[in-house]
């Protein structure tokens, strides 16, 4: 390991690096040191290495740090295994005075590296922790698709798509049929069996599109990409899977899913904003709702 130091600080240009540290440049021979130490690094399968050179005056004896590397193996390092066992010296001069120098280094690289260990640690879970609250945020809490907020964001996204040119999108209203009655005759809890089932049977059938859930039974998938292009086609299987659905008498009344919907496409000629869809969207919604209901009577 001697041979390895030395070998490693004749490479050194102590000016250059003095010249480095002043101006926050780094020079070519900064560069080219520091691919010479990764080398040494990886060649001799070492995670850290660090150069210091003892500065003796009349007050005091310390050592300074030349320069220092290490790898992300040896970030993961448990920082207890950085310890320098020292060798007992009593000479009472400049030697013992390095020396005790050296361990005390060893003991704050421990205490450094702890610190940035413990730091990090609290770090991924503050970000965890932020990240979790995000999608509690923006996720309805009975489907677990998005809610209105996040449809909020989501529409100043697609306005700035608009506004860009480069807006390209449908927008599909979806509205629940006989929910109010199964709340009515079999309870709230089978009133939300009802919702979440259909749910699902949209998120299936969209599944490379997000879903919202707006209101109590209202949904909205926005059409984008591969969706969009094949927007008739699922359409028509969502129509087809709440028809069997809503048909099948083996089920129990809350698994019989109806729903109305409505599609309206983006049309740069004369939509300013994504609302302009949603409208047209709800429009033909309704007018989906009202007709099925006059088609039961």
């Amino acid at each position: 390991m001697t041979d390895i130091l030395k070998f490693v600080e004749s490479h050194i240009d102590k000016d250059n690096l003095y010249e480095c540290v002043k101006t926050g440049e780094e020079s070519e021979e900064y560069t080219e040191l520091v691919a010479f130490m990764d080398s040494i690094m990886e060649d001799f399968d070492i995670h850290f290495l660090y150069i210091v050179t003892p500065i003796v005056n009349d007050e005091q004896t310390v050592i300074m740090n030349v320069i220092s590397a290490d790898t992300a193996e040896g970030r993961e390092t448990d920082p207890e295994k950085l310890k320098y066992d020292a060798p007992v010296i009593t000479t009472h001069n400049e030697v013992e005075s390095l020396s005790d120098a050296v361990t005390q280094l060893s003991a704050d690289m421990r205490q450094y590296v702890r610190s940035i260990l413990d730091e990090k640690g609290k770090a991924e879970i503050m970000k965890t922790e932020v990240s979790s609250m995000d999608m509690l945020a923006y996720q309805d809490a009975l489907t677990h698709v998005k809610n209105k907020a996040w449809y909020d964001e989501v529409e100043k996204r697609v306005n700035e798509d608009i506004e860009n040119g480069t807006a390209r999108f449908g927008i599909i209203m979806a509205d629940l049929n006989n929910l109010k009655k199964i709340n009515d005759n079999y309870g709230h809890e089978h009133g939300n069996d009802y919702i979440f089932g259909a749910c699902h049977l949209i998120c299936v059938t969209f599944d490379h599109s997000p879903v919202f859930r707006i209101g109590g039974d209202e949904f909205v998938i926005l059409l984008e990409r591969s969706d969009y292009d094949n927007r008739e086609r699922l359409l028509s299987e969502l129509k087809i899977i709440f028809k069997t659905t809503s048909h099948d008498e083996s089920k129990e009344p809350w698994e019989r899913y109806s729903v109305a919907t409505g599609m309206a496409e983006f049309n740069p000629g004369r939509d300013t904003c994504m609302n302009d869809v949603f409208k047209r969207a709800d429009e033909l919604m309704y007018a989906n709702k009202v007709a099925s209901k006059m088609a039961r009577q």
